[in-house]
């Protein structure tokens, strides 16, 4: 797609191999989408200075090969999730959702039973609101320990604004940071705030069982850790 907007409702999808839309300046909107046991080779939504939402819509069991992401989102892109679950899906390396200088908002999703980070960004701002991540554990597929992703729902490197709220966190384990890894490139860039939020029973193999962060500014507020 080149300059051109679209919407694209009840798409089906099962046992098959896809990678279905790249977007270059223009805007989609995907609502209503089942998608399930997909080989995704490289992105299924790829996105270049463009604006996409993803909405009421279930993926399961996908697999990631080689590049492969969900969605991947590249200079001053916009991405916007809401009302998504997200489960029994594998990757290597880039992450369910790989962003580069972008913005993304995820909101009232559920995400469950991955083996790769949900989120890899890089000079991105991130929001996420109302939604839950639980039962995911990082590491059984890998033989050496520095190839463990670090952080589960969020790794972020050189991200200008992190905003957490309202997020339960549930039986997760991975490498740095188990659920949250978070790095600048020099001290106190980063703003990171985590607010009204549980996470219960998170660990890491390594530091921060809940949150790893090197070089930010981070503020918890009113939130809960049990068991990690």
């Amino acid at each position: 797609m080149l300059g051109r907007d679209a919407v694209v409702g009840r798409l089906r999808m099962k046992d098959t191999i896809a990678g279905l839309f790249s977007v270059f300046n223009s805007a989609i909107s995907l609502r209503n989408a089942h998608l399930q046991n997909v080989t995704v080779p490289q992105s299924l939504l790829y996105l270049f200075q463009s604006s996409a939402s993803i909405v009421q819509s279930v993926f399961e069991g996908l697999a990631l090969g080689g590049t492969g992401s969900l969605v991947t989102s590249l200079s001053q892109s916009t991405l916007q999730i809401n009302s998504v679950f997200l489960g029994s899906s594998v990757g290597i390396e880039h992450g369910i959702i790989s962003l580069h200088r972008s913005a993304v908002v995820v909101s009232s999703s559920v995400f469950a039973n991955l083996n790769v980070s949900l989120i890899v960004a890089q000079q991105t701002s991130v929001s996420i609101y109302d939604s839950e991540i639980y039962d995911i554990k990082l590491g059984s597929d890998f033989q050496f320990l520095s190839l463990v992703p670090d952080g589960v729902l969020l790794n972020c490197l050189n991200c200008p604004s992190i905003l957490i709220n309202s997020v339960f966190g549930r039986n997760i384990s991975g490498n740095k940071g188990g659920l949250i890894y978070i790095q600048d490139f020099e001290e106190s860039q980063i703003e990171a705030v985590v607010t009204n939020s549980t996470f219960e029973n998170c660990h890491s193999r390594t530091s921060g069982g809940v949150i790893y962060t090197k070089y930010s500014n981070l503020s918890i507020l009113q939130s809960q850790f049990t068991s990690n």
